[in-house]
């Protein structure tokens, strides 16, 4: 039975415009033998806190050539082909293991223990294992390009990404056999995959969306984990210059936000077209069913078809958005007689999609610039947003679904460059104290063989500070959002 349209309007009203605001979705032999492993990864402390790492380090000069260790393949070393499918045949190997589930469990567990109290021949066995499998990971790395060829046109958010677990699952891998070889002190070899790595890291992070720049990030981080554990060792080679010499597109927010931009067009694409054609009613519930499928919030009767609850919707927004529209368009210096010749769904669409537009842009702007210029405009943008949904929950619905988490993702590509530079700034003080008879330096302004970073989340100097025979290296405390993602580091030389 068919019921009125009046008997819905109260409860689809409510939903967009209720108390409650508007609902929100949204995923090789030894340099030399170790006398003593370091652990790198100790306990977190308190959420809002970063990470504490005390390091005991061997004074250790630049290798000659520098560049003779590298985080990245030589052009000449690179193959021919999309690495993409070598990583797909990777991933089926290791899901054809009826062992890998278990495994992969059991390496989480094994990255978590301090490197000194590694099982290392239950370690051995699991890597020996995936033997082939590694080195089939290392040579896909080689591959000049990665395109996993996601079909974002046709499917915008709702695009599987099966690879993304698949790529952690080699990565996690892949990190265990580079810690194994650090505590073997195989550290050419440790460093051969560690290339191989970071290289997965960027072929993963350098994909069509934003998720998968955060996986790359994810995969980064388990590999500055390892080099963090590295430069710790008796006898370990500086890598001052290897890190120096990362690809500066490593990991790239500019690039992970460009389809973040497009998403919402390829779901409602009237919303873009609106700008150079007209609007129909049939376009508005198209978007609205659209809607309905990625905001999985609205329970409409079931005696209506998918065709006649999109009706019901449109016509619910329209009634409480085509005022609210009009008015807008007035202020745009829309005159009376071209908004009278316009349809009523076009007058909605351009409202809509130019009042996403508008808060879309205040956050998207800031995403080119570096962080620490972007990080106090991203603060306003935000807060905005949510003054925005506040006064005005129509025109803010699709911008409160979609856009709240992207400043949050701007801050860990920042907190992965700092991590990057903070050791940087740990192989520098060694080569420091290469030269100068083993001390740690009184300040990082009396490093002047090599440039001393900047800090990428806030343009200034790292703080430094000596008291005695330690040093204390880290990023000025930011919000404890911030500070969660950043790192301490207590230095020592090794006696």
């Amino acid at each position: 039975m068919k019921r009125s349209i009046y008997l819905l309007l109260p409860a689809l009203l409510s939903h967009f415009i209720g108390a409650s605001g508007v609902p929100s979705s949204r995923a090789a032999a030894p340099l030399a033998q170790p006398q003593s492993v370091v652990a790198a990864t100790p306990s977190r402390p308190a959420a809002d806190t970063p990470d504490r790492l005390r390091l005991a380090l061997d004074p250790m000069a630049a290798p000659r050539p520098a560049l003779r260790y590298t985080f990245y393949h030589e052009m000449i070393d690179q193959i021919p082909g999309n690495a993409a499918l070598a990583y797909q045949q990777i991933a089926r190997m290791l899901s054809q293991n009826e062992k890998w589930r278990e495994q992969s469990e059991q390496l989480q567990e094994w990255l978590k223990m301090p490197i000194a109290q590694l099982p290392v021949d239950a370690v051995e066995a699991v890597v020996a294992q995936h033997a082939s499998t590694l080195d089939r990971l290392a040579q896909a790395t080689r591959h000049e390009r990665c395109d996993f060829e996601i079909p974002i046109r046709q499917d915008g958010m709702n695009a599987l990404l099966p690879h993304l677990a698949e790529l952690r699952g080699a990565a996690r891998l892949l990190a265990m056999e580079i810690r194994l070889r650090i505590r073997q002190g195989r550290y050419p070899d440790a460093l051969e995959r560690l290339k191989a790595g970071l290289t997965l890291a960027r072929h993963t992070g350098k994909g069509a969306t934003l998720i998968e720049g955060l996986v790359g990030i994810a995969i980064a981080n388990m590999m500055f984990d390892r080099i963090e554990e590295l430069v710790a060792q008796p006898g370990a080679p500086n890598l001052f210059w290897a890190l120096s010499d990362l690809p500066p597109d490593l990991l790239n927010l500019w690039d992970a936000m460009r389809w973040e931009r497009c998403f919402l067009y390829v779901h409602m694409p009237v919303l873009w077209d609106v700008r150079t054609r007209t609007a129909t009613a049939a376009d508005l519930r198209q978007s609205v069913r659209e809607f309905q499928k990625f905001s999985g919030n609205i329970t409409l009767p079931p005696w209506l078809s998918e065709e006649e609850n999109a009706g019901m919707v449109a016509t619910a927004i329209a009634l409480a958005a085509y005022p609210k529209a009009v008015d807008y368009l007035r202020r745009q210096g829309r005159s009376e007689d071209e908004i009278r010749r316009m349809s009523a769904a076009k007058i909605l669409a351009t409202f809509i999609g130019e009042s996403y537009a508008v808060q879309r842009d205040d956050l998207f702007k800031w995403f080119a610039l570096p962080y620490y210029e972007a990080r106090l405009g991203l603060t306003r943008a935000e807060a905005s947003l949510q003054e925005a949904r506040r006064k005005d929950p129509i025109g803010s619905i699709l911008p409160s679904m979609l856009l709240p988490a992207l400043t949050r993702a701007a801050s860990r590509f920042a907190a992965t460059e700092r991590r990057a530079a903070l050791i940087r700034c740990v192989e520098a003080v060694r080569l420091y104290a290469a030269s100068h008879d083993r001390r740690l330096p009184g300040s990082l302004a009396d490093i002047q063989d090599v440039p001393i970073p900047r800090d990428p989340m806030t343009g200034g100097a790292f703080l430094y500070r000596l008291e005695g025979k330690t040093a204390t290296l880290e990023g000025p405390p930011l919000s404890p959002q911030e500070a969660r993602l950043s790192k301490i580091y207590e230095l020592t030389i090794r006696p």
